[in-house]
């Protein structure tokens, strides 16, 4: 993890089915003010805006832009290391 990254790509383990679309893939950016990334690392629970991306964003050398969003699944979640 990046430390440093204003946002996370996560992968979940398991798809969901969302309106006859799977999805894995999702941009996660901090969603309030004084959270931050490396907050994960010390054990902190961190509220978080999801944005789904397609497998081939997640593959690309610029894989957290989301310049070219224009729409589709967004979620809000809460995040925890399991290891942390």
């Amino acid at each position: 993890m990046d430390i440093d990254s204003e946002a996370l790509l996560i992968r979940m383990e398991h798809p969901f089915t969302y309106t006859e679309a799977e999805y894995q893939h999702f941009i996660a950016t901090v969603r309030y003010e004084g959270d931050d990334v490396a907050d994960l690392t010390r054990g902190k629970a961190i509220v978080f805006n999801l944005t789904a991306a397609s497998k081939e964003q997640t593959e690309s050398p610029t894989p957290l832009d989301m310049s070219d969003w224009r729409g589709g699944l967004g979620l809000i979640a809460t995040v925890k290391l399991l290891d942390a």
